[in-house]
C-alpha cells in the first residue's frame, strides 16, 4: 500500500505541474507581451513628441548641441511623461554624434542599437551604472530601450519604473507558482491518503480473510461512494465464500456423522459372517443385509448432496402446476402406507390454485410432507390436508394427530438430521430439511404450529403463477 501511495502522489503531483507549469509559463509571457507592447506604446509616444519639439526648435542634426531652452522645454516632457523621473532618453545627430542626453541614461550606445536603422525597434539593454546595477539587485542590470529614428535625428527613450513593474510581476508568477508546488504537494497528499486510505482497510480485511477469519467485513460507512460500492461487492462476495465454507463444513460433519453408523454395520456384519462357515441361507441373509445398509447409505448421500446446494439450483425448470393434482398423485402414493398405519386422509380444497414450481421438487416436498404425518400419526386417526388462497399465495397445510412438537424444537426440527423421540423420527431426519430448501427455492415459507400431545400442523405459503422465468430441464428425477 506504500507503494500504491507513493504512485498515487506521484501521478498527482505530475499532473498539478502538467497544469501549473504550462499556465505560469503561458501568464508570464502574456504578461510580458502586454506591458511590452504598453512600454513601447509609451516610449514611441515620448519619442515622437521629442522629435517634434526638436522639429519646433529648428535643431538639425548637424547641430553640435541643443540649446539650453529646447533642453529644459526637453526635460518638463520627460517629468511629466514619468511623473517620477524614470523616463530617460538621448538624442543622436549625424555620425551618431549625441546632442543630448538625460542625467539618468546610462545605457551604452554600441553598434547592435543602429541595426536597420529604419526601422523604430525595442531593445532588452543592460544598465552600466554601478549605482542603478546594485540598488535593485539581479533586476535592474536590464532595461527596455526604445529607438526612433526621423529627419536625421535618432531618438533612444527608456523608462526604467515601467520594466520594474514587470520585474515584480515576473516574481510574483514566480512566487505563486512555487506556492501552487508547495499546496499541490499538500494536496497531493492528503488526496492520496483519502484515496489509499479505504484501500488499506480493505487489504486489512482480505489479511484477516486470508488468515482465517471468515467473518471479518469491511465497513463501508467509513468508505466513500467508488470505493464504498467496491466494498459492499467485496462484503457480498465474502458473505457467499461464508456460506459456501459453512456448507462444505456441514456436509462433512453431516456425511461423516450419519455415513459412519451405517459402515460400522456393514463391517460388523461381514467380520461375523467371515468368523466362521456359514450356510448358503445366512450368507443371503449377510448380503441382503450389506445391501439394506447400502440403498440406506445411498440415500443418505443424494440427500446431502442435493441439501448442499447453492440458493436455487440451476437445473430447476418452473412450470405452472396445479398444487390440488400434486398434492392427490402423493396420496396416491403414499396410499400404501396410510392403508398400512390404518390412516385415513381428509382433503379441503377451496379452488383449484396454480403455482410456478418445478414439479419434481414441489412433488418431493409435499411427499416429505405427508409421509411424516402419516408415520407420526396413531391408527385410526385422520390427516387433513387442507389448501386455499391467502392474497398472492397458496397456503397449504398438513395437519397430524400425533404426540405433536415441543415448541422449543421448532426451529430445530428443520435442521439436518434432526430427529425426534416419537415416531416422526423414524427415517434419516434430512425429510423436512429437504421441505424447508425446496419451499425457499420457490420463494416461498414453511412453519409449523405444534404442542405436545396436541399434534402438528405444517404451513407452507408458496406465491401463486410469480412472473414466468426462463426454464432449465431439471436434474432431479421424481420423488417416489
Amino acid at each position: 500500500m506504500k507503494r500504491w501511495r507513493r504512485r498515487v502522489m506521484l501521478m498527482t503531483g505530475a499532473l498539478v505541474l502538467a497544469i501549473a507549469g504550462p499556465l505560469a509559463v503561458l501568464s508570464t509571457v502574456l504578461t510580458a507581451q502586454g506591458l511590452f507592447s504598453a512600454e513601447k506604446s509609451s516610449l514611441r509616444g515620448v519619442s515622437i513628441s521629442i522629435l517634434h519639439r526638436l522639429q519646433q526648435d529648428g535643431v538639425t542634426p548637424q547641430d553640435d548641441a541643443l540649446t539650453q531652452s529646447t533642453i529644459q522645454e526637453l526635460e518638463k516632457g520627460l517629468d511629466f511623461a514619468s511623473q517620477n523621473g524614470e523616463m530617460q532618453c538621448a538624442i543622436l545627430g549625424e555620425n551618431r554624434r549625441v546632442l543630448w542626453q538625460s542625467q539618468g541614461f546610462s545605457i551604452p550606445l554600441n553598434d547592435r542599437f543602429f541595426r536597420e536603422p529604419n526601422r523604430s525597434k525595442l531593445f532588452l539593454a543592460k544598465i552600466t551604472s554601478e549605482e542603478d546595477a546594485t540598488v535593485d539587485g539581479l533586476w535592474s542590470v536590464w532595461n527596455l530601450l526604445y529607438r526612433r529614428r526621423r529627419n536625421g535625428f535618432t531618438v533612444f527613450a527608456s523608462d526604467v519604473q515601467e520594466y520594474e513593474v514587470f520585474e515584480r510581476n515576473v516574481v510574483g508568477l514566480i512566487v505563486a507558482f512555487v506556492v501552487t508546488i508547495v499546496l499541490a504537494l499538500v494536496a497531493t497528499t492528503i488526496h492520496a491518503r483519502r484515496v489509499v486510505g479505504p484501500l488499506d482497510h480493505i487489504s486489512t480485511i482480505m489479511q484477516c480473510v486470508r488468515g482465517g477469519d471468515l467473518a471479518a467485513r469491511i465497513d463501508t460507512s467509513k468508505l466513500h461512494h467508488e470505493i464504498g460500492d467496491l466494498g459492499t461487492a467485496v462484503n457480498q462476495t465474502l458473505d457467499e465464500l461464508q456460506m459456501s465454507f459453512g456448507r462444505i463444513s456441514q456436509f462433512s460433519a453431516d456425511a461423516a456423522h450419519e455415513l459412519r453408523t451405517p459402515l460400522a454395520g456393514i463391517c460388523g456384519t461381514l467380520e461375523v459372517t467371515l468368523a466362521r462357515p456359514r450356510s448358503t441361507e445366512e450368507y443371503e441373509d449377510t448380503i441382503s443385509s450389506c445391501l439394506e445398509q447400502v440403498s440406506h447409505l445411498s440415500g443418505i448421500t443424494e440427500q446431502l448432496l442435493l441439501l448442499t446446494k447453492p440458493g436455487v439450483p440451476d437445473q430447476m425448470v418452473l412450470l405452472p402446476t396445479r398444487l390440488d393434482e400434486s398434492v392427490a398423485e402423493q396420496i396416491d402414493c403414499l396410499e400404501f402406507l396410510a392403508d398400512k398405519q390404518n390412516v385415513r386422509f381428509s382433503l379441503h380444497f377451496d379452488e383449484e390454485l396454480q403455482v410456478l414450481s418445478d414439479p419434481a421438487l414441489l412433488g418431493r416436498m409435499i411427499r416429505n410432507l405427508i409421509d411424516n404425518a402419516v408415520k407420526a400419526s396413531p391408527p385410526g386417526e385422520t390427516v387433513e390436508i387442507d389448501m386455499r388462497r391467502d392474497g398472492d399465495f397458496a397456503v397449504l397445510r398438513v395437519r397430524d394427530h400425533g404426540h405433536g412438537i415441543d415448541p422449543q424444537f421448532h426451529n430445530k426440527i428443520f435442521e439436518r438430521f434432526c430427529q425426534m423421540d416419537d415416531s416422526r423420527s423414524q427415517g434419516l431426519g434430512l425429510g423436512l430439511s429437504m421441505v424447508r430448501w425446496i419451499v425457499e427455492c420457490h420463494s416461498g415459507t414453511v412453519t409449523v404450529e405444534s404442542d405436545l400431545g396436541q399434534g402438528a400442523c405444517f404451513i407452507v405459503r408458496l406465491p401463486i403463477m410469480p412472473p414466468a422465468q426462463p426454464g432449465r430441464r431439471s436434474e432431479f428425477g421424481d420423488s417416489g
